[in-house]
């Protein structure tokens, strides 16, 4: 439930609230689901560099990189789960695409056109030839003994490469500024300024537009013939008729934000999205929908190859395409502000809110149940932001800080007795951020940062005292509670366990010293499930002697953590949430995700996934409700919860 830094800014602000089925979304999405069915990252190969522009291209064991002003960069894919880079070629402009036929890539290299690489020899690629018609080559086809090239103001570029060494551009054709394009059979496919041109590219010597079909902002496409997919950075995804080329119509189209690149295989779409990957269905093409997102650091470019899809912008990565065809989000609640925290209690979701800046902030009482339009059941200002929230009782208390105002944070107390009048009953001051909270009885316990551990009385909640600190040894970002001790994500510390027997006295008993910034931190049972970029899963049978069972690595950032029914749900900020199997015999599994607008709290409560998403409100997701590796339309049980989830969420079919 945990917030944190967020890693880029988003200005908007939602002045209403309303519920909806996601607009990508199918009209009856699931209500559980096995997440170890969606796409996921299994790997990822660290590529130098930031590119703005980047392509890749796939060959046997090897991807090739188009690396933006890096140039190319070779990638080793042998082992699918440890690609490494093993070769590359420096240059100074920006390589922007890229092809490979035989042991030679080509490379769309921007103003200075296009380069032939040897890499026969993939440790030690070598440059051989160079060929340009203008500026701006910007992507690039092989079909046959011809280059294609999406060469801006040229059009489309022909490009004779039978002798490797010596490229001749032979054709070209006047398609409008072009940014990408494919080829099938005697027709290139060019996303252009002029929207999808079809080029009839029979003789490559005298290639000539044969049909035109407006799309703002088109700047990819791929082929599946009859259907080419063209992405566009204002309309989305539109899946396009082609089979008359002389007039191409639009059949169905999807609402997203393409970054750069398109491919699709199958009936399937991949469509980058800046840090995210949607995978679109269109095996009704009137009517194409969103199946999955992913999240992922940052992606410009996606090939699909054999069993794999790779994907490309700060690092190479490789994602199992998974087979579901289930979208796990079941709606959204936009809020008044950015959530930064939630909690559901008792049928109601409490919500610490704040704008970016940390200058306006609130907090909301929501009732989540009523059908189609859950109902903000009241409103409270907040002075400072909530980086964490805990419900006991009649009372939300709330771990306050100064986000970028000062160095200090708060305890806040506010009275939820009468949900529909939330008032804040107390506050005391710290000298540093809170990050985390947890209340037992009449205490609470605040993961304190460089203050450590701070434990409040809190019987008299409107006159909350400091009874005791534990000075943990790192910066504490959450806490958890079971018996009379209290587990700490003690940030580049790892792991504290603070005996609390005595709140007045608190003793650290144990630490366990973990690889990465422990953020995120939840208890069940006998053991602890701690997030530092790895997911730990931490025996703490003996508490005094805790030790590692098994660690995972999901993608994405440390964050709040939630368990439920053999599962870890993990906050992962723009990569989403993912979802860790636990209750499986070995080391824990990362089943899969789904990428929100940006994960930085959540609670799981009813058999629902309740997320802080920074840019679209609270996210309401699907839980696992199946067997690990089982459809969950297969199992029973998932019917039974399934009912039991749309009863609750209010959804009827």
């Amino acid at each position: 439930m945990r917030f944190f830094a967020r890693a880029f800014a988003m200005s908007l602000l939602w002045s209403s609230l309303l519920w909806s089925a996601l607009p990508l979304a199918p009209a009856a999405p699931a209500r559980c689901v096995d997440y170890g069915q969606f796409p996921r990252q299994i790997a990822a190969a660290d590529i130098p560099g930031s590119p703005n522009y980047a392509g890749v291209a796939v060959s046997g064991s090897y991807a090739y990189v188009a690396d933006g002003s890096w140039g190319l960069q070779v990638v080793d894919i042998s082992d699918i789960l440890n690609p490494v880079v093993v070769g590359s070629l420096g240059w100074s402009r920006e390589a922007q695409d890229l092809d490979v036929s035989g042991h030679y890539a080509y490379v769309a290299n921007s103003y200075d056109g296009v380069r032939v690489v040897d890499v026969a020899d993939p440790r030690h690629p070598l440059l051989v030839a160079t060929a340009n018609a203008g500026d701006h080559a910007n992507s690039l086809v092989i079909s046959g003994l011809h280059a294609y090239i999406a060469y801006g103001g040229a059009g489309v570029v022909v490009m004779d490469i039978s002798d490797p060494l010596h490229p001749e551009i032979v054709g070209q054709a006047d398609a409008g500024w072009t940014y990408g394009l494919d080829v099938d059979g005697s027709f290139a496919y060019a996303a252009s300024s002029l929207g999808l041109s079809v080029v009839d590219v029979a003789d490559p010597h005298q290639p000539f537009v044969r049909g035109t079909l407006p799309i703002g902002g088109a700047i990819a496409v791929a082929i599946q013939y009859p259907y080419a997919c063209v992405a566009s950075q204002t309309t989305g995804l539109s899946v396009v008729d082609v089979s008359d080329p002389d007039a191409p119509r639009i059949l169905g189209s999807v609402p997203l934000h393409a970054s750069w690149g398109v491919d699709a295989v199958g009936t399937r779409a991949y469509v980058p999205d800046s840090g995210r990957l949607w995978v679109v269905d269109f095996s009704d093409p009137s009517r194409p929908r969103a199946i999955a997102r992913v999240g992922l650091g940052q992606i410009l470019d996606v090939v699909v190859s054999g069993e794999y899809v790779f994907g490309v912008g700060g690092d190479l990565y490789v994602l199992d395409p998974g087979g579901s065809s289930v979208w796990p989000a079941i709606g959204n609640i936009a809020t008044q502000l950015l959530p930064s925290a939630v909690e559901a209690r008792s049928r109601l979701l409490y919500v610490p809110e704040t704008d970016y800046w940390g200058e306006e902030c609130c907090f909301q009482v929501v009732d989540p149940t009523f059908r189609h339009d859950p109902q903000v059941v009241g409103t409270a200002d907040l002075f400072w932001p909530a980086a964490d929230i805990a419900v006991s009782g009649d009372y939300a208390y709330l771990a306050l800080g100064g986000y970028g105002q000062s160095n200090n944070g708060a305890l806040g107390v506010m009275d939820i007795s009468d949900p529909r009048d939330p008032h804040l009953v107390a506050t005391v001051m710290l000298e540093r951020f809170t990050k985390g909270i947890a209340v037992s009885g009449h205490y609470a316990y605040v993961a304190g940062e460089y203050s450590g551990l701070v434990i409040f009385d809190v019987a008299d909640p409107h006159n909350p005292v400091v009874v005791g600190t534990a000075n943990t040894s790192g910066m504490a970002y959450d806490v958890a509670l079971s018996g009379h001790y209290a587990f700490v994500a003690d940030g580049t510390s790892g792991f504290a366990v603070v005996d609390v027997a005595d709140p007045v006295h608190p003793q650290i008993v144990a630490a366990l010293d973990t690889p990465g910034d422990a953020r995120g931190l939840a208890v069940s049972g006998r053991q602890a499930y701690l997030s530092d970029g790895l997911l730990h899963v931490i025996d703490i049978g003996d508490p005094l002697t805790p030790w590692i069972v098994g660690s995972v690595d999901p993608p994405g950032e440390p964050g709040p953590v939630a368990v439920a029914g053999g599962v870890v749900y993990l906050a992962s900020g723009w990569w989403g949430v993912q979802a860790v199997g636990v209750s499986q015999p070995g080391p824990p599994t990362v089943l899969g995700g789904f990428a929100t607008g940006g994960a930085f709290g959540l609670s799981v409560a009813d058999g629902l996934v309740y997320v802080a998403d920074y840019e679209e409100g609270i996210t309401v997701l699907a839980t696992q409700c199946a067997p690990v590796g089982m459809h969950a339309a297969d199992s029973e049980a998932c019917v039974a919860v399934l009912a039991g989830q749309r009863e609750v969420a209010g959804i009827s079919d």
